[in-house]
């Protein structure tokens, strides 16, 4: 990767951002290939939203509840994590396609 989240791993599966926590919720069901994750305020603990894989636009999106407003600061955070995840799912499908297509190739 070109570039580093600002998020700060809490354990559990959590991580904060400056304003969001995340909340890493694994897949969405038994068959999924992509997570799904929570946007909760950090102030109020109130849903804002989710960041899940839209299969249309084959990219992670960030769904929000409705009526929320989000900052620029947030909506950036946002935007570097929905680029990461779907960064890192394309290079791990990227490697296992070319696992598949050159079984006999050494990989570390």
């Amino acid at each position: 990767m070109d570039y580093e989240l600002t998020l700060k791993y809490l354990g559990d599966d959590w991580y904060q951002a400056t304003y969001f926590l995340i909340r890493d919720d694994g897949l969405a069901n038994k068959d999924a290939k992509t997570k799904t994750f929570s946007v909760i305020s950090r102030y109020n603990k109130a849903l804002l939203g989710h960041i899940r894989w839209y299969v249309p636009w084959r990219q992670y999106i960030f769904s929000p509840m409705s009526g929320i407003i989000l900052d620029k600061t947030c909506l950036r955070e946002l935007s570097e994590l929905v680029n990461y995840l779907t960064t890192v799912h394309r290079e791990k499908n990227k490697e296992s396609r070319m696992k598949k297509k050159y079984p006999n190739k050494k990989w570390d």
